[in-house]
């Protein structure tokens, strides 16, 4: 039976028991369990199944070897799943190294081994919609390489570095690497000058200390999870062995992952944003994360959309009283999308803005899981123990399942067929003197009608009139200069074509005070000038330049000191001895008071 046709399965939600509660069909949707599939795999088992809310099993799906933990349904009714390689290099916990594809008819239609002497697949894989898939790797480094990079003391005599790879699959066992990233190439020591990569570990969180902790059994930085955000085209981790959940940029090359710069953030594959323990690059804060595991971005459309989920597994050095949790955290990100950190402090947020904890009942020191549901409940894996369920924003208890072993983690898939959004993208971004909402649809839609609705934080939502819509095929664009500077806002647009509603979206921005900021170059491209505006909160040193995607300098625009204010620099296409250069991208890089912001424009000579 497909997967489109489950939904007509006999799944009964006007009046469900769970947990002793009652639940009646005037209640609201928010405590009702979301509507769904939940995909479920037992640890050590080949097989995965998937359960509907009366826990009745509608299919299983039977790989070939035991589960390298996670598995995934894909939109064929096929699940894709690691599974663990007998004869792999790595023999530690979560070791898989064979990746399989196992369909509706549980038929393996694809099977490959990505596991040699040198790496192993573990843990957790990610699908794209391009049908790759993302796949996380341990990366073997021996005693000699680590202590030549600066590592002072090591467990054993091998360290094993996170290694992420992107695989194309060809025919049924086949593979291409398209992408890399490897974290050997983002860290720093403290410890010889000597060596290479040093520096001061509280100058650079956008490294790994490589003498964090002791690489016991090899496994150092341990991620066990990853997860793409494809709004913002990044990558979340959650590390184990570090405490912390790590962000890093997909849009790199993986010429540019190896470096510090390039990709849509200008900073190539070094660490973008972490959260859960400061000491790791030695600023301020409490420890918030005590093992980690299950790190997700909450999907475009659910309550809490672009926020970072992550089980918290609560395992604290000496306590005779640990407790798990689920947290939600909103990471700080300024207009430019770009994340913020103050000089000197930790990266936020303080604390999560939503979490959930039973600390006479949730506890598992290892594996768990957080998923944000469509509806704005959410679905937690207790993992040791294998404890499924379902918990309002309220921590009301809608849905349970109780496992017959440990549960890795686990997802719910929609049981109705997907429905195409008709807008693609969409953001609002602070452009230094007005905010600039963009969107993108599935076809061109010349007729199409915008109300447009916004709102100061904590306030509610007000039409705005005498909106104006620029369109250029598929893509529209508005333009609001009325904002107030040190606010943030939220905009929702209602769509529709000749009367017929097309849907809404929501986008939010928060605008800056008079502080550091740089524009985007305009126009945008460009030939043969652009122009460009900055801003610095305090007076001092002030650099500008130009750097190629290889990371090279072209041309310094501006080094020389500045009172606080706002200021613009111009840029003719030349380098540094009056030439013109190619066309192509380059990114603009403004540096003042400890703080760097880098944006990217298009010459067109």
């Amino acid at each position: 039976m497909p997967y489109s046709a489950i939904r007509s399965l006999p799944i009964v939600l006007a009046v469900l028991v769970v947990s002793n509660l009652i639940f009646g069909i005037g209640v609201s949707q928010a405590q009702l369990p979301s509507e769904g599939l939940t995909i479920i795999t037992l640890n050590g088992s080949a097989d995965a199944f998937l359960l509907d809310l009366d826990l009745n099993v509608v299919r299983t799906y039977h790989g070939d070897g035991a589960s390298g933990r996670s598995v995934y349904l894909l939109p064929d009714d096929s699940v894709l799943r690691p599974a663990f390689d007998p004869n792999g290099q790595f023999l530690f916990g979560g070791a898989g190294g064979r990746l399989q594809r196992v369909d509706v008819n549980d038929n393996v239609v694809w099977d490959y081994f990505f596991s040699t002497f040198d790496h192993q697949q573990h843990h957790d894989i990610e699908p794209l919609a391009n049908g790759n898939m993302l796949v996380i790797a341990w990366e073997r480094k021996t005693r000699a390489e680590a202590e030549a990079l600066g590592r002072v003391t090591l467990a054993g005599e091998e360290m094993w570095p996170t290694l992420i790879v992107e695989l194309e699959p060809v025919g049924t066992d086949g593979a291409n690497v398209v992408w890399e990233w490897h974290l050997w190439d983002h860290i720093i020591q403290d410890t010889d000058p000597n060596l290479p990569n040093f520096g001061v570990v509280a100058d650079h969180p956008e490294l790994i200390d490589i003498n964090l902790g002791t690489a016991a059994n090899g496994s150092w930085d341990h991620a066990n999870s990853i997860d793409y955000n494809p709004e913002r085209d990044e990558i979340v981790l959650s590390c184990h062995r570090l405490n912390e959940v790590v962000v890093i940029d997909h849009s790199t090359t993986s010429a540019e992952a190896a470096s510090h710069t390039g990709g849509n953030r200008g900073r190539g594959g070094d660490i973008l944003y972490r959260w859960g323990n400061p000491a790791n690059y030695q600023r301020p804060g409490a420890r918030k994360l005590f093992g980690a595991h299950g790190a997700n971005w909450v999907d475009q459309g659910r309550p809490g959309q672009g926020n970072i989920m992550v089980y918290n597994n609560g395992n604290r050095a000496g306590s005779t009283s640990d407790f798990s949790s689920a947290e939600e955290l909103v990471p700080p990100v300024d207009a430019n999308g770009d994340y913020v950190i103050d000089p000197g402090q930790s990266y936020g947020p303080a604390a999560p803005v939503w979490s959930y904890s039973d600390p006479a009942t949730l506890y598992s020191p290892r594996f768990g899981s957080a998923e944000r549901l469509p509806n704005g409940n959410t679905l937690i894996s207790e993992g040791i123990g294998g404890y499924v369920f379902e918990v309002t924003l309220a921590s009301q208890v809608v849905w349970e399942y109780q496992a017959a072993t440990d549960v890795f983690a686990t997802r719910r898939y929609s049981q109705d067929p997907p429905v195409p959004a008709f807008v693609q993208a969409s953001q609002a971004n602070w452009e230094f003197d007005h905010v600039e909402l963009t969107w993108s649809t599935v076809r061109e839609a010349p007729d199409l009608s915008a109300r447009v609705f916004r709102a100061e934080e904590g306030l509610e939502l007000r039409e705005l009139q005498d909106v104006r819509v620029a369109r250029e095929g598929s893509r529209y664009q508005l333009q609001d200069g009325t904002v107030e500077r040190g606010r943030s806002y939220t905009y929702r647009v209602d769509l529709s074509e000749r009367g017929i509603s097309l849907g809404s979206f929501e986008s939010r921005v928060r605008i800056p005070a008079i502080a550091f900021h740089l524009s985007k170059p305009a126009p945008n491209p460009f030939n043969p000038r652009a122009t460009l505006m900055f801003e610095v909160a305090v007076a001092g040193p002030v650099q500008l330049q130009v750097f190629d995607l290889r990371g090279r300098v072209v041309r310094t625009l501006v080094d020389s000191f500045h009172e606080a204010g706002t200021f613009t620099a111009q840029w003719d296409g030349t380098d540094t001895g009056g030439l013109s250069v190619a066309s192509g991208a380059y990114l603009f890089r403004l540096s003042a008071a400890g703080r760097e912001q880098v944006t990217k424009g298009v010459l067109v000579q």
